[in-house]
């Protein structure tokens, strides 16, 4: 893809009102896990990456005034789910099994078995999650290698309180939501800016109705900045 020539600041600007509206604007008040944590965290890094530059770029007075009134980044770095050792599978299944509820009562050997699996899923999440905070110097695309389905981003967008893996272009259409053509009309108009392997993971992911949260977290960012007025 052709690298458009930028300034520093203006870089870093239009990252920064790219974070904070497609991404801190619905994570704020939550702490995120799986592929959510891992969008936001790549968009994040993004924004730390593009403020490194933009201060590089200053001579050491201007980045000393500037490091003394600029947001400071881990600020609004986005929250995570870390393993507690509070958090039981048995006490996690048990909320979440009030938080379904039921309309008629289950025979006796039906609500065991769903206990039993609510444990199960409960031991699988919690297992999955991270012992620890991440260091701010991780390398977070070896941290989120995974993909995340089609399906799993179209239920994501337009609903309420709930981050959007991949925003709408215009908000007011279709109610905010993605519908699955723009989705991969999204992908294929993303793909036509590139050549080789890269050309190549953009049809695989057409094909297969998935796609890893590094390259999602790209078309993000290109969706983003294609339309940035700043």
């Amino acid at each position: 893809m052709k690298q458009r020539k930028t300034n520093p600041k203006h870089e870093y600007e239009a990252t920064l009102a790219y974070y904070k509206t497609t991404v801190w604007e619905y994570v704020r008040d939550v702490s995120l896990s799986g592929v959510q944590l891992g969008v936001a965290l790549i968009a994040w890094s993004r924004l730390y990456r593009a403020q490194q530059d933009w201060l590089d770029s200053l001579s050491d007075d201007e980045r000393a005034k500037a490091l003394h009134t600029e947001l400071d980044l881990l600020e609004i770095r986005p929250r995570w789910l870390v393993q507690d050792e509070s958090v039981t599978p048995e006490l996690l299944a048990t909320v979440a099994s009030h938080r379904l509820g039921t309309r008629k009562p289950k025979p006796l050997q039906g609500a065991i078995e769903e206990a039993h699996e609510l444990i199960r899923a409960a031991r699988d999440y919690l297992k999955a999650l991270p012992k620890q905070n991440y260091p701010l110097t991780m390398d977070v695309e070896c941290h989120f290698p995974g993909s995340v389905s089609f399906d799993d981003i179209l239920k994501r967008s337009g609903k309420h309180n709930s981050f959007p893996l991949l925003q709408t272009v215009q908000k007011k259409r279709n109610n905010g939501r993605l519908t699955p053509k723009a989705l991969e009309k999204a992908l294929t108009r993303y793909g036509d800016r590139l050549l080789g392997e890269s050309q190549q993971e953009i049809l695989e992911a057409v094909k297969d109705k998935k796609i890893s949260g590094k390259l999602l977290e790209e078309i993000r960012w290109q969706r983003f900045r294609d339309h940035f007025k700043g």
